[in-house]
């Protein structure tokens, strides 16, 4: 029998993303974003399945947007280059 998903760890490294991604930028690689959160990007996949999922995230309305994605979204400013990804993959 598998593992069953932790939503509180998810939305921790969610958290930890959306903050590297607002001091940072967007990076094209999954690595980094792994570093800010603490984990691996293996384990980025096994929560959030693709990099593009975890970039739609905090944009909700895609998959099960939660709480803490709406939250993110509202950190984010008018023209942060995540709400530009968010409209390039679909996400807003």
């Amino acid at each position: 029998m598998g593992r069953h998903k932790q939503p509180e760890i998810r939305d921790r490294i969610l958290d930890a993303c959306v903050d590297h991604a607002l001091r940072h930028g967007l990076p094209d690689r999954l690595e980094p974003l792994a570093a800010a959160s603490g984990t691996s990007a293996r384990m980025l996949i096994y929560h959030f399945g693709t990099r593009d999922a975890l970039l739609r995230e905090p944009c909700g309305g895609h998959g099960d947007a939660s709480a803490t994605s709406s939250a993110n979204w509202s950190r984010l400013g008018p023209t942060s280059p995540i709400r530009a990804r968010c409209d390039a993959l679909g996400g807003s």
